[in-house]
């Protein structure tokens, strides 16, 4: 998104370094100026900005409650507590399910739930442990987000600087353009 700024930038520079050593070439720079600093003003409609930023101010809302350091620490620990909990099931209740009389295919068939949460535990693991390090890098990030201006009005950020030309830019005339003319008298016109 950077580069939405950036390439107009440039491209205003060049437009304007070029026309000023070269007055007559003052209109055409304008020309560029004007078409490329309408863009933010039909980006938004082009990116579907108006319909897209209140879903992401909800968005943002929504993750205000867990985006911080100490919710996600807390969530780290409940990481902690299941690696121990399954532990236990494996290395404690199973083995004293087995010296009560079951089998493992009775336990399995007895307690399903248990032999599926021993299955899926790395796996289950794996998923949360990267999220749960994702959201733990970027809590710093989505606090710096989260103060920024409400998220529908990130479209009119666009549309106003975009809409606000400098008139003196519209009616401005190169120098040999704002030179008086002089004045030609017409022959008279005779009749005959």
């Amino acid at each position: 998104m950077p580069w939405f700024f950036v390439i107009p930038g440039i491209l205003i520079l060049i437009a304007s370094v070029a026309a000023l050593p070269r007055p007559r070439s003052w209109r055409p720079s304008r020309w560029v100026v004007a078409v490329v600093g309408t863009g933010p003003v039909f980006a938004p409609a082009a990116f579907q900005m108006f319909q897209r930023a209140p879903d992401g101010g909800r968005m943002m809302s929504s993750f205000s409650t867990i985006e911080t350091t100490g919710n996600v620490v807390q969530i780290q620990n409940y990481f902690a507590t299941m690696a121990s909990g399954q532990g236990d099931l494996r290395l404690g209740v199973v083995p004293a399910l087995e010296e009560g009389g079951l089998s493992s295919a009775q336990a399995t068939d007895r307690f399903p739930a248990v032999t599926t949460l021993d299955r899926n535990r790395v796996h289950i693991l794996n998923d949360m442990t990267s999220m749960i390090g994702a959201m733990s890098d970027h809590v710093s990030n989505y606090q710096a987000i989260a103060s920024l201006p409400s998220f529908p009005l990130f479209p009119w950020f666009f549309v106003m600087p975009g809409s606000w030309p400098d008139p003196r830019g519209w009616s401005a005339r190169s120098a040999s353009s704002q030179a008086p003319r002089p004045h030609r008298e017409r022959p008279a016109r005779t009749s005959g």
